[in-house]
C-alpha cells in the first residue's frame, strides 16, 4: 500500500491511488524494533524508493518517507498511549498483541480515512483481542487468520519454493513446551483459553 505497487491478483477495490500515512507498532525499539521490524521492512520494501529516513537518539529509523509521498513511523508500547493519540493516517501493523487503549487510540486515528489495521501476533497475551476481535467480529469486516507454525514448512509446490522452517527445528522447538505453551506457540491458540 505505502509503495502504490499491486501485483495483478490484489483487488483494485481495496488499493490506494494516492500516497498514504501508516504507523508500525512493535514491543520496544532496541529488540523487536531493532531485530524484527527493520529486518522485515529492508526484505520487503525496495530501499530505491525511500527518499528519507529519520532517526531517534538511539539512531533507530522512526520515520520513513518514500519517493512517492507515502509516509510511516514506528511506535512501541513502551511509549505513552499519549503518544498514539492526535494522528490520523491509513494504516496500523500491530506486530505483537498490543494493550486495548493503545489499539484504541491507534483507531481513532484511522476514522477520518476509513484506514485499515493488521495484527499479526502469537496469542500469548491480551485477551481483550480475542473477546472483542475474534469472537464478537464488529461490523464484520474483521477478519482473523489462525496460522499452525507448520504452515510455514519448507516444501515445493509446482516448482515453487515455500516456507522457512524445517520440521526438525520445529519439533526441537516443541520438545521444549508444556501443553499450553503449544497451543499458543505452535497452533495460534489464545494462552488464556488453555
Amino acid at each position: 500500500h505505502l509503495t502504490g505497487k499491486y501485483p495483478d491478483w490484489y483487488p483494485k477495490e481495496l488499493r490506494y491511488s494516492r500516497s498514504v500515512k501508516g504507523r508500525i507498532f512493535c514491543e520496544d525499539f532496541q529488540k523487536a524494533g531493532s531485530q524484527v521490524i527493520v529486518p522485515a521492512i529492508e526484505e520487503w520494501l525496495n530501499l530505491d524508493l525511500v527518499a528519507k529516513r529519520t532517526r531517534n537518539p538511539m539512531g533507530f529509523p522512526i520515520h520513513w518517507r518514500l519517493k512517492n509521498g507515502s509516509t510511516f513511523e514506528v511506535l512501541t508500547y513502551e511509549q505513552k498511549t499519549a503518544h498514539y493519540e492526535g494522528w490520523k493516517g491509513d494504516l496500523a501493523w500491530f506486530d505483537e498483541p498490543p494493550s486495548r487503549d493503545k489499539y484504541i487510540a491507534t483507531l481513532r486515528g484511522l476514522v477520518d480515512t476509513g484506514g485499515r489495521t493488521w495484527l499479526t501476533l502469537t496469542p500469548l497475551s491480551q485477551p481483550w483481542l480475542y473477546d472483542e476481535l475474534v469472537t464478537n467480529k464488529a461490523g464484520n469486516d474483521i477478519q482473523c487468520i489462525t496460522m499452525d507454525i507448520r504452515d510455514n514448512v519448507i516444501r515445493e509446490v509446482d516448482g515453487i519454493q515455500y516456507g522457512h522452517l524445517t520440521e526438525e527445528a520445529i519439533k526441537r522447538f516443541e520438545d521444549s513446551l508444556n501443553p499450553e505453551e503449544k497451543e499458543a506457540r505452535l497452533h495460534g491458540k489464545f494462552l488464556h483459553l488453555t
